[in-house]
C-alpha cells in the first residue's frame, strides 16, 4: 500500500546497445540497508528487463544465431497460384526441378529451399529451389534459372517445428531481430527444409531451418 515515484530513462549507448537508468530518491538509511521493497522491486525489474532483452527466444519466440552460407547454388523456379491450389503447385514445382537437374546432370544435392508471399487475395506466390553442384549448363532466363548466394556470407538462423503453413512466422521473428539489432538484408529469406519430401498439408508438423540473409 506504498507508492513511489521512479523514473526509468533509455538512452542509446552505441550502434546496438541502450542503456537503461533507474533513478528514485532515498534515504541514506535505506540505501545502506536495502530496506525499501519498492526500490528492491524496481531493482529486480530492472535486472529481468536485462535478461529478457538479452534472451533471444523470449524477445523473438525463437533462437537466433549466427552462421554462415555453406550451399551457394541453387537451381530456381517461382509460380503464382491460387491458395487452394498451394499444395499440388508446390509438389509439382519440386518435381520439375528436380527432373530438370536429373536431365542437365546438374548434380541435386538434397537440399530444398523455400519462400511464400501472399499475392493478392487469393493467390500466393511461390518461390523454390534446390541445391546443385553443377552450374555449367543452367540458362541465365526461362522456367529454371541459376541462382547464387556468396560463399561464408552471414545468415540468421532459426529452427523451426511446427505446421508448413506458419513457416512465415520464423521468418518474421528473424526480420524483427535484424531490424532491432541494426543489420540489413541481402537477399530473399528462406525455409530450408529438414523434414523429407516435397509435399505437404498445411497442418502438417514439418522440422526446417528458418534462414534470412543479411550483412
Amino acid at each position: 500500500k506504498n507508492s513511489k515515484a521512479i523514473l526509468f530513462t533509455v538512452m542509446p549507448d552505441t550502434a546496438h546497445y541502450s542503456k537503461v537508468t533507474v533513478s528514485y530518491t532515498a534515504t541514506l538509511w535505506q540505501e545502506i540497508f536495502n530496506s525499501n521493497k519498492i526500490i528492491q522491486q524496481t531493482q529486480k525489474s530492472l535486472e529481468n528487463l536485462k535478461e529478457y532483452m538479452g534472451d533471444a527466444k523470449k524477445m523473438y519466440g525463437y533462437d537466433v544465431e549466427m552462421t554462415n552460407v555453406t550451399d551457394t547454388a541453387f537451381l530456381f523456379s517461382s509460380k503464382i497460384v491460387l491458395k487452394q491450389e498451394k499444395k499440388i503447385a508446390f509438389k509439382n514445382l519440386y518435381e520439375s526441378l528436380i527432373k530438370f537437374a536429373e536431365t542437365k546432370n546438374l548434380g541435386y544435392d538434397g537440399v530444398r529451399i523455400f519462400y511464400m508471399l501472399p499475392y493478392g487475395k487469393d493467390s500466393i506466390h511461390l518461390f523454390t529451389s534446390i541445391g546443385i553442384t553443377n552450374t555449367n549448363d543452367v540458362p541465365l532466363t526461362g522456367p529454371f534459372i541459376l541462382k547464387r548466394m556468396p560463399y561464408m556470407g552471414k545468415l540468421l538462423m532459426s529452427y523451426y517445428q511446427g505446421s508448413f503453413a506458419n513457416t512465415i512466422t520464423p521468418l518474421n521473428a528473424l526480420a524483427q531481430y535484424e531490424t532491432d539489432n541494426d543489420m540489413k538484408s541481402m537477399a530473399i529469406p528462406f525455409i530450408k527444409l529438414i523434414t523429407e519430401g516435397i509435399e505437404f498439408d498445411d497442418s502438417q508438423i514439418i522440422q526446417a531451418k528458418a534462414l534470412y540473409p543479411v550483412y
